[in-house]
């Protein structure tokens, strides 16, 4: 069984869709949305603290409710989130209400009072502050967590790009090579019907396609075209372009 004319077919464009059908694309976006997530919830905390630092008026809040949410972490464990729900009126005299997620420390302890000390902005009343400290160690750590996620999405990205460059390099300028698929492999979740082959030259160049639909992927004992990137050396099987 062997590939259309695998030997004499036109040699493949690189299409515009390479990135997106990388395997480690799907890691770009996802880190790639935490990152940006991460980095805006960090930068509304600031924007928040430096309002309120501004022209913050100190009040006081009435307590309204009081919960203890048990939550499942993802090792296993329990936690717990705790919310203060207060009401407060502004210098104009319009009442606000709003929920705060506290500390436990702080929630035992100023929290349990029926009333509690409260900083708004006098520009912005709905924006305000009950645990100071707690607003600014979420700002560091959404932020942390942002820079972290973006970073590793750079680092896949340019991976990527590498990647993409040596396929390009082999189609544009490397030799045409003949190779045996000797392996069709599932790939990811059977679900999805994605199947990758394992090629290999007569003169030992081996390498693993990307996955494709079950129909797209040749049988073992195919023979196929691969680009070899005068660079590295490393082959690519046309399928994947």
């Amino acid at each position: 069984m062997t590939d259309t004319d695998p030997a004499t077919r036109p040699r493949p464009d690189m299409s515009r869709r390479s990135y997106t059908r990388h395997d480690a694309f799907v890691a770009v976006l996802l880190f790639g949305v935490l990152g940006l997530a991460g980095l805006l919830w960090s930068a509304w905390y600031v924007v928040e603290d430096s309002v309120i630092a501004r022209d913050g008026v100190l009040t006081t809040a009435t307590v309204t409710d009081r919960q203890i949410e048990t939550l499942r972490n993802r090792n296993g464990t329990n936690g717990r989130r705790y919310t203060l729900s207060v009401t407060y009126t502004d210098n104009d005299g319009a009442v606000h209400e709003q929920a705060f997620s506290v500390t436990s420390d702080y929630y035992l302890g100023e929290g349990s009072a029926d009333t509690i000390a409260l900083r708004y902005s006098r520009a912005a009343p709905d924006i305000a502050q009950i645990e100071p400290a707690q607003d600014r160690r979420r700002a560091a750590i959404a932020g942390a967590g942002g820079l972290i996620s973006a970073l590793v999405a750079l680092i896949y990205g340019l991976l990527i790009r590498r990647e993409l460059a040596s396929q390009r390099r082999a189609v544009q300028d490397g030799p045409r090579l003949l190779a045996r698929v000797t392996q069709r492999m599932t790939h990811g979740r059977k679900t999805l019907d994605q199947w990758r082959i394992r090629w290999e030259t007569e003169d030992g160049l081996t390498g693993l396609s990307r996955g494709h639909p079950s129909a797209d992927v040749p049988e073992p004992g195919t023979i196929v075209a691969v680009y070899r990137d005068p660079v590295s050396g490393k082959g690519w099987w046309h399928g994947d372009y």
